[in-house]
């Protein structure tokens, strides 16, 4: 019931401090957060896999990877 309410919350101004700490934790105790980043990494392997196999001179497939691991890199 509380995260719905806090679901519903999301984007609006009303959104506190406190509201925004207690749907994180929604996010990360339901597993979201981990399926989302497993979901990045995977995209992220395959574009990169895309970008070896495109027969790119050496370093634009070196930029690309880089770009694409840069961009998504989320540690804390």
């Amino acid at each position: 019931p509380r995260g719905r309410i806090l679901l519903e919350k999301a984007g609006r101004s009303e959104l506190t401090d406190g509201d925004i700490a207690d749907l994180t934790g929604q996010l990360i105790s339901c597993g979201a957060r981990d399926r989302v980043e497993r979901q990045i990494s995977e995209d992220v392997r395959a574009a990169c896999a895309l970008v070896d196999e495109a027969c790119l001179p050496e370093d634009v497939t070196a930029a690309l990877r880089h770009l694409a691991t840069a961009a998504t890199d989320r540690r804390e």
